[in-house]
């Protein structure tokens, strides 16, 4: 579940990896990223409603973007002006909507 701490209580308690909705840090997870691509799968694939076996494959799909090498402790989502977003979205909702 989401926990709302600051980045400096992040790393007062030594997390590695720091996501927030806030712009003003890095990491930042919006809806931007997921709904246009989760909106086109479900329409195409005809999927009544998100799952749990939905969520984690969009989660898989944007994780997916990013290259071993450019991982770090302050990228590890794409950005959301990436092209590549809503493809792999849609194409993980296919695969696991027809399940």
């Amino acid at each position: 579940f989401p926990v709302t701490i600051s980045l400096e209580e992040a790393q007062k308690a030594h997390i590695a990896v720091f996501a927030t909705g806030r712009s003003d840090y890095p990491n930042q997870i919006n809806n931007v990223l997921v709904f246009p691509g989760l909106f086109k799968g479900l329409l195409e694939a005809r999927v009544p409603q998100v799952t749990t076996a939905i969520e984690l494959a969009v989660a898989h799909a944007l994780a997916s973007l990013i290259p071993s090498s450019k991982l770090s402790k302050t990228s590890i989502v794409p950005d959301p002006f990436d092209k590549r977003i809503v493809p792999a979205i849609v194409k993980a909702i296919k695969k696991v909507g027809k399940k």
